[in-house]
């Protein structure tokens, strides 16, 4: 989803992934995690579930 700003995810697992490919965290309540999205990533050759990770041009705070 090139066109939305933002990722976020409920699942820790996928947090960390996130983390660990470089993506900036927006801080956010603790029941789920945003992120920046920085158009570069191919999720499935990153080995996220997609199913875990939705798209908005809303940042929730």
């Amino acid at each position: 989803m090139k066109d939305k700003k933002f990722i976020f995810t409920y699942d820790k697992e996928v947090r960390e992934q996130l983390i660990t490919l470089g993506y900036i965290e927006v801080q956010t309540p603790a029941h789920f995690y945003m992120f920046v999205n920085n158009n570069k990533m191919n999720f499935a050759e990153n080995d996220i579930d997609i199913s875990k990770v939705k798209f908005t041009n809303i940042m929730c705070v």
